[in-house]
């Protein structure tokens, strides 16, 4: 995240968004060069595991599992995400 946006803090918030954001960019990419709501759908439908960088996700006709694992968060005294 800190190579997209470098000045945006880190938090448990923010990576949920990143995650969603590269979820629906590849949706997008798999859409073709003229996306429409139908072929973003079947898109996200016929999308399979993704490994977004160490989230894996996975949408098949029968199951949208977006991020299912638990995670972690730790906030440090400054108000800053620990790793």
């Amino acid at each position: 995240m800190k190579q997209h946006a470098p000045s945006e803090p880190l938090s448990f918030s923010t990576l949920e968004g990143f995650v969603a954001a590269k979820i629906t960019v590849e949706a997008l990419k798999r859409a073709g060069p003229k996306p429409t709501r139908e072929k973003v759908l079947k898109a996200l439908t016929n999308m399979g595991e993704l490994d977004l960088g160490g989230v894996y996700v996975h949408y098949s006709p029968k199951a949208r599992n977006g991020w299912g694992g638990v995670d972690l968060t730790v906030i440090g005294a400054g108000g800053k995400l620990l790793r």
